[in-house]
């Protein structure tokens, strides 16, 4: 354990993700660092996951994540101790609210054990969380000793999903101690009023960060570590703060220092579990906000307003960022955490990676609104993977998203990218429950997933997840949810009533205005969607093919998905060049205009309804898309 004493340290507790350093706080060391103080990112999540096994730490960090509050509650008795409901109550909830009934479980490694998903986490999953809890209080212990061995002047702490609580059980440990250090606490659970409220509800917090900090870290360390004190910074709360307020976004990200991650890959190289894991994962910021959102803001996603502004680094910088970090971290590929990828960035950055020889992977998060020589790009500057926010194959509930795409333009996308060579599998999601949602939609989509099950299949259908800063959760009555209020899992977290929950809660539950039960309808698709996935789940990898390959004027195809009509089809003539000329999604108008003329209008329309007869091509509202991949 290193004995310097430090002007800062930054705290990473469970459950952060071991593999990969934490992005915000690689980017406040160099913050600080640059403005003179001495800092130093401790990684506790390692000694953790070590203690409990690494399995445990990534049911709950990654597997099991999306069961609400599970990583805070293993820390909660640590902060609140008997106050809490106890644990069969958390788990009763968990099995009625969260885990999915049987029939709906794809997941084949069950049902070779004969079990439900419920069955499988009371037996394998929730003993090593009971475990995780029981060992919570000594290890808080320990690290507040080890924290205080250090002498550190300030503590900060980044809160966000499953921190929450381990961060409050080291803070409050620290504050029992004769000369505690200074606690600031930022992330996205507390960005804006979030903050207002933690100040109010935990009292041994000093100050809390309420946005983006690289502007206002510096002066609030300046001014408590140099000065009188952080009064009057925008953005950094304390109780005689009399009135919210958010820090000044970065609007230049060249600005921003360059990230150190050292900490994070010295301390995983000495740590117990790196001969458990692959190579780390690197973050790399190339944007931040969203470009979509700034014109028309999705209804569920959950972004600040200050916090999807879109910003870009420059082309200079990213491709400097790219190099430096290549030679000086060994890691599996960089994890690319912009909202929105930056258009011009594919021809300014990856264009030109594409002509070096030494290129490290990369994974993107995407829109469906790249052509095919955008992804061939991508792919030439090393893109191996995509996170393509799809969520819907309907374009009635795209549009009530307000995705600004439709459901032919997302298949388009997961076509290509399988062609091309990108990974998408379980890579995306479907989503339901918006508000006016026509239940018919899922019917219709139902119906179309087995003309799919070639492609790479979504890792779930769930319900979209009210978040307080989304246009949903802002203005709920607009939308007709009601009762809107804190989901129930934070009252096994927190001792609190429901306004004061209400004040902290990130997450909400809600009801419909017209009793609509999304649940009941969209059991079709979600039963269709776990068939997909389970023609995905082979041993062997083989999955089920829709390929195509030209031979002269000719195309051949074979199909070998569930629902094909025939093994092989060979198509000629106008049907052979109408099939190829869909590769994008065409409009009828455009086709009898492209081909009318020469084979006459009947003609086409007949190819059209043959072609989509025979399941090889997709058809909505008048455009079509053609679904077999070139091989």
């Amino acid at each position: 354990m290193p004995t310097d004493k430090l002007d800062v340290l930054l705290a990473v507790l469970p459950f952060a993700p071991v593999s990969e350093p934490v992005l915000s706080v690689s980017i406040l060391k160099a913050v600080a660092t640059e403005a003179g103080f001495s800092a130093a990112a401790r990684y506790f999540a390692f000694d953790f996951a070590e203690r409990v096994g690494l399995r445990t730490y990534n049911n709950v960090a990654a597997k099991w994540g999306s069961l609400p509050q599970i990583g805070d509650w293993i820390f909660a008795e640590s902060v609140y101790g008997n106050r809490l409901p106890p644990p069969q109550r958390y788990l009763a909830y968990l099995k009625t609210s969260c885990l999915a009934p049987a029939e709906e479980v794809p997941d084949e490694g069950l049902r070779r054990l004969r079990m439900t998903i419920s069955q499988y986490f009371v037996k394998h999953v929730w003993p090593g969380l009971l475990d995780a809890r029981r060992l919570a209080p000594e290890i808080v212990e320990q690290w507040a000793y080890e924290i205080l061995a250090r002498q550190p002047r300030v503590v900060g702490f980044r809160c966000s999903s499953h921190q929450t609580c381990s961060c409050l059980a080291v803070a409050r440990r620290l504050k029992m101690s004769p000369r505690p250090p200074v606690i600031i606490v930022g992330g996205p659970n507390c960005h804006r009023e979030l903050g207002w409220h933690w100040v109010r509800c935990f009292p041994w917090i000093d100050y809390v960060c309420t946005g983006e900090a690289e502007e206002v870290f510096p002066l609030f360390l300046e001014r408590t570590l140099r000065q009188d004190g952080a009064l009057h910074i925008p953005g950094i709360l304390s109780r005689q703060d009399t009135e919210p307020s958010v820090p000044p976004p970065v609007c230049d990200l060249d600005r921003s220092p360059v990230p150190d991650h050292s900490d994070y890959f010295e301390q995983l190289a000495s740590s117990g579990i790196a001969a458990e894991m692959r190579l780390p994962v690197l973050p790399l910021e190339s944007t931040r906000g969203c470009w979509w959102g700034e014109k028309c803001q999705c209804a569920f996603c959950g972004n600040t307003p200050d916090g999807i502004v879109y910003r870009s680094k420059s082309a200079s910088r990213v491709l400097t960022e790219i190099r430096q970090f290549a030679r000086e971290y060994r890691f599996g590929h960089f994890a690319c955490t912009d909202d929105a990828l930056d258009m011009k960035q594919i021809a300014t950055v990856l264009a030109k990676l594409g002509k070096s020889h030494a290129r490290p992977p990369f994974v993107y998060q995407v829109r469906a609104n790249l052509t095919r020589h955008d992804l061939r790009t991508l792919h030439a500057g090393g893109v191996k993977g995509l996170v393509p926010g799809i969520e819907s194959f309907s374009k009635t509930v795209l549009r009530l998203m307000r995705k600004g795409t439709t459901g032919l333009a997302n298949i388009q996308l997961l076509r290509w990218c399988q062609e091309i060579g990108i990974e998408t599998k379980e890579n995306w999601r479907i989503l339901y429950g918006f508000p006016g949602e026509p239940p018919s939609e899922y019917e219709r989509m139902a119906k179309l997933v087995p003309l799919l099950t070639h492609l790479s299949p979504p890792d779930a259908v769930i319900p979209f997840n009210l978040m307080r800063f989304s246009p949903y959760g802002l203005s709920p009555d607009h939308f007709g949810l009601i009762d809107v209020r804190p989901r129930r899992s934070y009252s096994f977290v927190y001792p609190f009533g429901r306004k004061k929950l209400g004040g902290i809660a990130c997450h909400f539950s809600f009801c419909y205005l017209d009793g609509r039960q999304p649940f009941a309808y969209t059991r079709s698709l979600r039963r269709q969607v776990g068939k997909w996935m389970k023609l995905w789940q082979t041993s062997d990898g083989n999955h089920p093919r829709l390929d195509m390959r030209v031979a002269g004027d000719d195309v051949v195809i074979t199909d070998t998905r569930p629902c094909a009509v025939r093994r092989t089809h060979r198509l000629r003539g106008l049907s052979a060049r109408i099939y190829r000329q869909c590769d994008a999604v065409q409009s009828r108008d455009g086709l009898l205009k492209m081909f009318g003329s020469q084979a006459g209008e009947a003609a086409v329309k007949k190819s059209l309804k043959t072609l989509v007869a025979n399941k090889l091509l997709i058809e909505d509202e008048g455009r079509y898309l053609r679904l077999a991949i070139m091989v």
